[in-house]
């Protein structure tokens, strides 16, 4: 009898510890486009302005996160932001976003119910899924006239468990979320000058 518990227990610390191990998350970003000129320079130096007031999950850092992804690149040489330097490029890149998070609230519940009920086995095979949504007006100015315009859409998605460090996926969410602006911005701008 002593016996036949002990396994029990065993087999339960077991599928504990594989639960737990379980916990996690995934960041699945939009695919990225394949640039026609992938090295190819749009200009030396521009101006960066980013407006992300109406992205719920942006936490202030979009904007670093673009001009570092478009130096990055090589899309441009120099990307100027968050200051305007004395003298001005001629070349402006403006950027107006907004995202929210989407996230299936009734489902959520439901989850988080029957892990409850299930006294937490489960906790780290059951996933919960969020979207960080984007989109986002470009457009890229020379000298004050606009010479290319477009509009940018996507969806970063989120699977995690319950006990999952919300940080750290929101934060790859965010990376990846201006890794594939920035490269949906570079793919559109080659496209539009042509390989210099």
């Amino acid at each position: 009898m002593r016996r036949g518990r002990a396994r029990a227990f065993r087999a339960l610390a077991v599928l504990l510890a594989a639960t737990v191990a379980g916990c996690g998350w995934t960041v699945t970003a939009p695919p990225r486009p394949d640039s026609p000129h992938p090295r190819a320079q749009v200009g030396t130096s521009v101006l960066l302005q980013v407006t992300e007031g109406n992205i719920a999950w942006g936490g202030g850092r979009m904007g670093e996160l673009i001009r570092d992804a478009l130096v990055a690149r090589g899309v441009f040489g120099e990307v100027h932001y968050p200051i305007e330097p004395r003298n001005p490029p001629p070349l402006r890149l403006v950027i107006t976003a907004r995202g929210e998070v989407k996230e299936d609230v009734a489902g959520g519940f439901i989850k988080a119910v029957v892990i409850g009920a299930l006294l937490f086995i489960p906790v780290g095979i059951i996933r919960f899924s969020k979207d960080f949504t984007l989109d986002a007006d470009v457009s890229l100015l020379d000298a004050g006239r606009q010479i290319q315009r477009f509009r940018i859409e996507g969806a970063t998605q989120i699977a995690h468990t319950m006990f999952s460090d919300i940080a750290g996926y929101e934060t790859e969410a965010r990376r990846a979320t201006a890794e594939y602006l920035a490269a949906e911005i570079a793919a559109r701008l080659r496209q539009g000058t042509g390989s210099k």
